[in-house]
C-alpha cells in the first residue's frame, strides 16, 4: 500500500498537479516507515536521507507549486 501511495503521489508531486496533498501523503506515509525501520534493534538504514526527504516535503509543502507546476498554469485561478 505504501509503494502505490509512494508511486501516486511522487508522480503528482513530480507533475506539481495537487502538490500541497502529494507532500502531505508522502510526509505521512515515509514518518512511520521511517520509525518501524529504524527502532528495530541492529538496524542501520538510511536515516538521515528520509529526514531529508522529510524536510524537503515540508519545504515544498510550506512554499507551494512553482511556477512551473500543473497548479499554476495559465488559466487556472490564483490561490
Amino acid at each position: 500500500l505504501s509503494g502505490l501511495v509512494f508511486i501516486g503521489a511522487g508522480t503528482s508531486l513530480a507533475l506539481g498537479w495537487m502538490t500541497r496533498l502529494s507532500c502531505t501523503a508522502l510526509f505521512l506515509t515515509l514518518v512511520p516507515i521511517t520509525l518501524a525501520i529504524h527502532i528495530a534493534p541492529g538496524h542501520t538504514g538510511p536515516l538521515l536521507k528520509n529526514i531529508a526527504i522529510l524536510g524537503a516535503l515540508a519545504f515544498v509543502f510550506v512554499r507551494g507549486p512553482g511556477s512551473h507546476s500543473m497548479d499554476k498554469a495559465p488559466g487556472r485561478a490564483a490561490r
